[in-house]
C-alpha cells in the first residue's frame, strides 16, 4: 500500500474528521481494514500529495490532508473566486440585494464573458439563492461541504449539488460517502471558503452566525469584505458592524461591478 492510500484509508477510517486523522497518522497505529479497493469508490479523491490539490489549501493551517469531491478541480485554477455567503434566513430588504443587484452583476460577467465563479456552502438562504443565480447564467460554482460528500445537506440544495456534479461546478467536502453533518464541521469547512475566495460579498448576515466565521477568517487571510448597508433598526446585523470596521461599502450594481474588478 503507497501513503497516498494510506492517508485515503485512514481518512475514511476516521470518516474524514481532522483531528482524529492527524493524530491516527502520528500514531503510525495500523487501522483494521487496509485493502480497500478505491478504484470504484462513488466520488473523486486527492490528497495532499496529489499534483493536482489545490495549492491555496497549502497556506492554510490545517490544510485538509484528503478531499473527496464531484465535478471539475481545475475550477480552483481560477484567480476570480468570489464567495457569496450569508443569512439562511434572509428579509425582504436582503432579497431586494440579491435580486436588484447580485444578479445583474452576474449577468453582466456572463454576458461579457468575463471569468467568475462563485463559492459558499450552499447552505439555505443566501447562499443558495446566490448559487441558483449563477445557475441561471451558466456560471460555475465551488461548493464546500460540512457532511459527506454523498450526503446532500441541506436536502433542498439538490438541485445545485447535481449542476456541480455534471461538471459545471465542483463539490468539496473533507468527508466521505455519507458521513451525516455535525456542527463542528461546519466552521472549520468555513475556512475553505475563506481561503478559496479572492473577496467576498455578504448581501445580509447576523453578528452571531456562521457567516461571521467565514468573513473572520477571511479578514485573517487578509481578504477584502464587500457588504450592504441596513437599517439602524437592524441592531445585530453583521453588515453595519463590517462597515463600521472598514469593510467595503456596496449600495448598488455599479459599486459591486467596481469593488470585483481587479486592482
Amino acid at each position: 500500500m503507497t501513503i497516498r492510500e494510506k492517508l485515503i484509508d485512514i481518512a475514511i477510517y476516521n470518516k474524514g474528521e481532522f483531528k482524529d486523522t492527524l493524530n491516527f497518522i502520528k500514531s503510525k497505529k495500523p487501522i483494521a481494514d487496509s485493502n480497500r479497493d478505491y478504484s470504484n469508490y462513488t466520488s473523486k479523491i486527492v490528497t495532499i500529495l496529489d499534483t493536482n490539490y489545490p495549492y491555496i489549501f497549502k497556506t492554510l493551517d490545517y490544510p485538509p490532508i484528503v478531499i473527496f469531491y464531484h465535478g471539475n478541480l481545475n475550477l480552483f485554477n481560477s484567480n476570480n473566486i468570489i464567495g457569496i455567503i450569508g443569512t439562511r434566513s434572509p428579509s425582504k430588504h436582503g432579497e431586494k440585494i440579491l435580486e436588484n443587484i447580485i444578479d445583474p452583476v452576474l449577468e453582466t460577467y456572463a454576458t461579457s464573458g468575463k471569468e467568475i465563479i462563485i463559492t459558499n456552502g450552499m447552505a439555505k438562504g443566501i447562499d443558495l439563492l446566490s448559487c441558483r443565480i449563477a445557475i441561471k447564467y451558466n456560471l460555475p460554482l465551488i461548493m464546500f461541504l460540512g457532511s459527506g460528500i454523498n450526503y446532500i445537506y441541506p436536502s433542498i440544495a439538490e438541485d445545485v449539488y447535481n449542476y456541480c456534479k455534471s461538471g459545471k461546478g465542483v463539490i468539496i467536502s473533507e468527508y466521505p460517502d455519507v458521513t451525516k453533518p455535525l456542527a463542528h464541521h461546519f466552521p472549520f469547512r468555513n475556512r475553505l471558503i475563506a481561503c478559496s475566495s479572492k473577496k467576498i460579498i455578504l448581501p445580509e448576515a447576523n453578528l452571531k452566525s456562521g457567516s461571521y466565521s467565514t468573513i473572520n477568517q477571511a479578514l485573517n487571510y487578509g481578504k477584502e469584505i464587500g457588504t450592504f448597508p441596513f437599517p439602524l433598526s437592524y441592531e445585530k446585523s453583521l453588515n453595519n458592524h463590517l462597515i463600521q470596521d472598514g469593510a467595503e461599502i456596496l449600495l448598488n450594481v455599479s459599486d459591486l461591478l467596481s469593488f470585483l474588478k481587479d486592482n
